[in-house]
């Protein structure tokens, strides 16, 4: 843990976990396996003792998902990483969590469809005007 608390610069022990951002995230892109699944495994623990905790519960799914799709890419990463913000999305409306739902829709293979994509990128737009990747979405579908 001290490891990752290095690297990260906060102690996981004592921070909050709306303290771990992607940046933070994207510090690990270059370490090894190991030390990329101790992170997991430590937001693993925390979506579950936050289950009762909406607002922790979804930013900790977000979190997941990004950290799967981007840092660590294991099998089957984009369908993991998608059922993690479906699930965030579920007690959440929060625009971030929008947002990254949206890159699902651009794969080879979408896992968000058409018209929920849609949906979502004019929810998004009514938020945040300028988002890229909901303007990006509706000039496409």
């Amino acid at each position: 843990m001290e490891n990752l608390n290095t690297i990260l610069g906060i102690n996981l022990h004592t921070a909050s976990i709306f303290d771990i951002n992607e940046e933070k995230l994207l510090l690990l892109k270059s370490e090894d396996y190991y030390t990329k699944s101790d992170l997991f495994f430590f937001l693993q623990n925390e979506l579950l003792k936050n289950k009762d905790n909406k607002d922790a519960y979804s930013y900790i799914n977000y979190l997941i998902s990004y950290y799967i799709m981007i840092i660590l890419t294991p099998i089957n990463y984009e369908e993991l990483a998608y059922n993690y913000i479906t699930e965030a999305l579920k007690n959440s409306d929060n625009v971030l969590y929008k947002e990254w739902c949206l890159i699902f829709a651009t794969l080879e293979r979408p896992l968000l469809s058409n018209i929920n994509a849609v949906s979502l990128a004019n929810d998004v737009i009514n938020e945040k005007p300028q988002s890229t990747i909901a303007n990006t979405i509706l000039m496409l579908f």
